[in-house]
């Protein structure tokens, strides 16, 4: 017969460990969400209809870093948990002339939505629209304001 009553100190410290570090890792990871921001849009033609299967980039101008994706059935393309950074987007697919959205400034906590319309490629082109106006952040619904230095 087996004593249990020995083994539920051995299985305490063990559950006690793991929960310690689960709250660890989840406070390291809420850090990291607190701090970013999300871009996302939908790419359509110039009928107005979805552009499945491209190719997306998001670059982060200040790091120089690169995020790839691609737009889902339906066209849409999501960026989440970006750092603050100046930003440009690339969206390309065949038949498709290439799209760089740039002057994108993402902030804190802030969600934007690009949307891109994907020009019919008829020779070697791209097309670049420099995003100087304000992008209306429509997800949210409260006052902020970023002060700057």
């Amino acid at each position: 017969m087996r004593h249990y009553h020995s083994l539920l100190p051995r299985f305490a410290a063990r559950f006690l460990t793991a929960m310690i570090l689960v709250l660890i890792l989840a406070g390291a990871a809420w850090g990291q969400i607190t701090g970013s921001g999300l871009v996302a849009g939908t790419l359509t033609d110039p009928n107005g209809s979805v552009v499945p299967g491209a190719s997306v980039t998001i670059k982060n101008l200040d790091t120089g870093t690169e995020l790839p994706l691609s737009s889902n059935e339906v066209g849409i393309y999501t960026a989440p948990f970006l750092q603050p950074g100046r930003y440009e987007i690339t969206a390309s697919k065949t038949g498709f002339a290439k799209v760089v959205r740039t002057g994108i400034t993402l902030q804190v906590g802030q969600t934007l939505t690009v949307d891109l319309t994907m020009p019919l490629q008829t020779t070697q082109e791209s097309v670049t629209v420099n995003a100087d106006a304000d992008i209306v952040d429509t997800s949210k619904t409260e006052m902020s304001q970023v002060v700057s230095q």
